[in-house]
């Protein structure tokens, strides 16, 4: 999540990513004027729907359009001093897209990212190349010996010192492994049922439970993406509470990961939310230009599924009123 506005003069690439992307047209709604909001639109629709995972030709003819018109209104609303370089460069985007596919593709960050594995093999000031040189292949040899020898059981101490030594990924300590390979993270916790959980888990499985003593986790690895429950996402700036769910409208919170007994798989209990689609219609572009947008209202059902049912990650953003926002996760290129 980027950091306040008022140290946006700090801001790294990825955090203007994921503002233009994620937060802006739900924050900016009510900062700009109208005519401010809705040329800046334009550039979200544009950039979201060019980091699909695919692109449809239609959809680009869209962003092409929609490119197009917003530099064409920079001048006037900005002035023409602001017609940089770079403002320039965003027509062409959409043809690099036809070329090489979609944005995340050619993206630099993936880079970028690796400065921070190489930027620790470097001790001096002197022959930099030979140092990163020399000290990553002496990593590389430290991680050969460490997928030998080290394990789960492994000392914590030794462990600690691989790890600063080399980039070897020490195995987890604190992780779980379920069916349908799913990963259950931290130590669960056992607990009760409530009423409103038994009913929801009782008319999933079909079943009447014996017991509603259950082992219950916040965070879990499933078909990739981190999740967590909004209880324990509301610690932290990150919220990854939010998924959409197979045959079923709506976005979803996870409320609780729950392990029944003599059972070896997880089952999860969602909140739902009711969803509408933001309206934002250019009639230039001939389209909504906030259709990924919807704006979420919280019911009292609980959904109950399994990892097969998760289909792919939400966040959610709460807009000045307290208003929830959702939005499908954008594909990047370190996903």
């Amino acid at each position: 999540m980027p950091r306040s506005l008022d140290t946006r003069c700090y801001w790294k690439a990825s955090e203007w990513r994921s503002f233009l992307l994620l937060y802006s047209a739900v924050v900016l709604k009510d900062m700009l004027p109208s005519v401010y909001y809705n040329h800046w639109l334009l550039l979200v629709f544009a950039i979201y729907n060019m980091h699909q995972k695919s692109v449809k030709l239609d959809i680009l003819h869209d962003c092409e359009l929609a490119l197009n018109k917003f530099v064409a209104q920079v001048p006037q609303l900005y002035g023409d001093e602001q017609v940089s370089y770079n403002v320039h460069l965003l027509v062409h985007i959409v043809q690099c897209v036809r070329n090489w596919g979609p944005l995340w593709a050619t993206s630099a960050f993936v880079f970028e990212d690796a400065n921070r594995l190489l930027l620790p093999l470097m001790h001096g000031t002197r022959q930099v190349s030979k140092q990163v040189f020399s000290n990553f292949l002496k990593s590389r040899q430290l991680n050969g010996v460490a997928q030998q020898y080290f394990s789960e059981k492994t000392d914590e101490a030794a462990s600690k010192l691989l790890k600063k030594l080399s980039n070897f990924r020490v195995p987890c300590t604190r992780a779980i492994r379920f069916e349908g390979d799913v990963v259950a993270l931290g130590h669960g916790k056992q607990s009760q049922l409530t009423v409103d959980e038994l009913l929801a888990v009782e008319a999933f499985t079909g079943n009447v439970l014996a017991a509603n003593a259950v082992l219950r986790f916040s965070r879990v690895i499933v078909n990739g993406m981190i999740v967590h429950t909004a209880k324990y996402a509301c610690k932290f700036k990150r919220n990854d509470s939010f998924v959409t769910l197979r045959n079923l409208s709506g976005v979803f919170a996870l409320h609780s990961c729950i392990v029944l007994p003599q059972t070896n798989y997880l089952l999860f209990i969602f909140c739902r939310y009711l969803v509408q689609s933001v309206q934002a219609r250019s009639s230039e572009i001939g389209c909504n230009l906030l259709q990924h947008l919807w704006k979420g209202h919280q019911t009292t059902n609980l959904v109950v599924c399994t990892s097969q049912d998760i289909i792919s990650k939400c966040i959610g953003v709460r807009s000045h009123n307290g208003s929830l926002h959702c939005l499908q996760l954008p594909f990047f290129e370190l996903d």
